[in-house]
């Protein structure tokens, strides 16, 4: 093992610490340094491993350990390790590795102690020379031995780096169910996610697995993808999934629910979150845990065909929701907010837990106050709390208590203010957090490109809705470059680019609106607010005649700038707001909280701004849709 002996070497040589070298084979190093060995090890996957623990055990060959030898001593120990192991076979390395294991266990010695050095760089020697039941065996002792500070720890990283390579290099010769029995026992070690092993097994799986995995240790490969958590998850395990989801549990189907969720993967096959939703809904007595990871993966991929479905089982599971903790009601509220379902009773209890337990911070983290505000912001629903929910959680961002949060959680923050922005509640100090240059190049990058729109709504309403505001916003050139890349283009008749359903409506609207206005040339179609996906379309009427006209004073501007409405007593100017499904509450008309939050900015701007809405506008005849329009202009009159 030329390689790890050249790590060593290079080590001391050069005083490198593992954490920083960067001479490894088909290895990313964290570059931590004080991260703990055991890694990821959290309420999730525990929960997830103590369901399917049994199936494992079943392939479980590590025999039974040696009892304790009370005669060991320190000088035994001293001389039991101070051997020229390179000379040894890889049984007696590994034999050695088991009889000192109770006293390192007993004295608290890690593998990092310099003592083992010989016995790693034996390891080091034959390590390709192990069975496979050694390899298994070696890995059950390392698991035994007292947690080192650091998974690049001296000696650590040596060994667990060289076993996971030669398991990599017998993934090609080994079927699933070894396999799936070496992945596990990384995951024990908190390795499973570092390492290379459990990555290249499960890629190695996916090779028609609907007919060379069970059920069972399909399940167990869904688990280890929740372990591994670095790539979207092969479309070949979904089918296996299809063809027996019904044959899994209820906690089963939850550890394939996180499975998807944790790798960022959408379900593309709706019947299985339909079999989900059923299972979870039909059983008498559900862990909440469970519940929880079905509920992250509906709402994750919420496919439209099961809306309905989905509107069910919040109405069945709700009166089970005082019963359950914080963190699983938040989630049955947030269950309907990709497609906009808004479903009170559950928001109402969500929101008056969270204002209850606000101060809390082991009940209520900074992420739950962040999502219900995007719930309760985007469904433009006012629970009506005791506190108000909003002013609670306003004052709970300016706590001490919430610092390591925003610190860890560094995005958290600047989304919450904005979802309070909707509701025009804003604070100069945690503005100036938000938009500080420094902080946002630390936090999302130099790139423009990378900023979410989140943070630049915050900086665009500092200028509508803050005019007292004097602290840091963003350059003009990131400004500009920012509404490039977060608005969309506008359709046209002739383009070659293909027509979407709201390209469509939006063509639609502008056909009817050069009736009204008399030509495309009374119009002028633009992002007037540049935070705001879409450009609205603003025409001209003189107030004396009534007649439209052709909009000026836009001659001198630049995009990515809030367009104001000219200033002239005699005209007025209409700016028309397209809604499409995507903006209105799912069964209703009722806009969201952005498209509430536009109405209002424009209305600053000194436009009169109306509101044309898929649902009420696209059922009409072309004469209604004409009389539709005419009617939202008259309103100002």
């Amino acid at each position: 093992m030329l390689r790890a002996l050249n790590l060593r070497k290079l080590n001391k040589l050069c005083n490198f610490t593992y954490s920083k070298c960067v001479i490894t084979l088909q290895r990313t190093l964290l570059t931590s340094p004080t991260q703990n060995a055991k890694l990821f090890v959290d309420r999730e996957n525990t929960y997830c491993y103590g369901i399917i623990a049994p199936l494992f055990d079943t392939q479980k060959v590590f025999p039974e350990k040696n009892e304790q030898n009370e005669d060991m001593t320190t000088e035994w120990f001293n001389n039991t390790l101070n051997h020229h192991f390179r000379k040894s076979t890889a049984s007696e390395i590994v034999s050695t590795f088991k009889k000192v294991l109770p006293f390192c266990i007993q004295h608290n010695i890690t593998i990092s102690d310099t003592r083992f050095d010989a016995l790693v760089d034996g390891l080091m020697d034959h390590a390709e020379k192990l069975t496979d039941n050694e390899l298994l065996t070696l890995l059950d002792v390392l698991n035994d031995y007292p947690t080192v500070d650091s998974i690049n720890a001296h000696n650590y990283h040596d060994v667990w780096s060289c076993l996971d390579d030669i398991s990599g290099r017998r993934i090609g010769i080994w079927k699933p169910d070894m396999l799936i029995t070496v992945a596990e026992k990384w995951y024990k070690l908190g390795l499973g996610r570092v390492g290379d092993f459990t990555f290249n097994a499960i890629d190695k799986m996916s090779k028609k697995p609907e007919h060379r995995l069970t059920k069972d240790q399909l399940v167990q490969v869904f688990f280890l993808m929740n372990v591994s958590r670095r790539r979207l998850m092969h479309f070949e395990y979904e089918h296996a999934l299809y063809l027996k989801v019904e044959e899994m549990t209820v906690d089963e189907l939850a550890i394939v629910a996180l499975g998807y969720f944790k790798t960022q993967t959408k379900v593309k096959i709706p019947q299985i979150l339909a079999e989900m939703l059923r299972k979870a809904k039909n059983a008498e007595d559900i862990h909440e845990m469970t519940l929880c990871g079905i509920l992250k993966t509906v709402r994750y991929t919420s496919h439209p065909s099961l809306a309905d479905q989905m509107l069910d089982f919040m109405e069945h599971i709700t009166p089970k929701l005082p019963n359950l903790s914080t963190l699983c009601v938040l989630h049955a509220a947030l269950l309907g907010t990709t497609l906009q379902i808004l479903h009170k009773p559950s928001l109402s209890i969500a929101a008056q837990r969270i204002a209850s337990n606000i101060s809390n911070v082991e009940m209520v983290r900074l992420k739950d106050i962040e999502r219900l505000l995007l719930s309760l912001t985007m469904l433009d629903y006012d629970p009506q709390t005791t506190p108000c929910i909003f002013k609670a959680c306003m004052a709970e961002l300016h706590e001490e208590r919430r610092n390591t949060e925003i610190i860890r959680y560094r995005k958290c923050l600047g989304a919450a203010l904005s979802f309070l922005s909707i509701k025009n509640m804003y604070s100069i100090d945690l503005l100036k957090q938000v938009l500080d240059p420094e902080l946002i190049e630390e936090v999302y990058g130099k790139s423009a490109k990378m900023f979410p729109r989140e943070l630049f709504v915050l900086n665009m309403n500092t200028y509508l809705e803050v005019p007292e505001y004097n602290g840091p916003r963003l350059s003009k050139i990131k400004q500009i470059k920012c509404a490039k890349w977060l608005t969309t283009f506008t359709p046209v008749k002739e383009q070659t680019k293909r027509v979407t359903a709201m390209d469509k409506l939006i063509l639609d609207v502008h056909g009817v609106l050069e009736n009204i206005v008399g030509g495309q040339e009374n119009m002028f179609i633009e992002h007037l607010l540049p935070q705001y996906l879409r450009a609205d379309v603003v025409i001209s009427r003189d107030k004396l005649s009534k007649k439209f006209i052709k909009p000026q004073g836009f001659d001198n501007y630049e995009f990515g700038e809030l367009i104001p409405a000219p200033k002239d007593e005699n005209k007025d100017y209409f700016a028309i707001v397209i809604l499409g499904w995507n903006a209105t509450v799912r069964g209703s008309s009722h806009p969201v909280g952005l498209a509430h939050m536009k109405l209002r900015h424009l209305k600053i701007l000194g436009y009169k701004p109306f509101f044309v809405i898929w649902n009420e506008f696209s059922p009409l005849t072309k004469e209604d849709k004409h009389r539709y329009i005419e009617n939202k202009i008259q309103q100002y009159s």
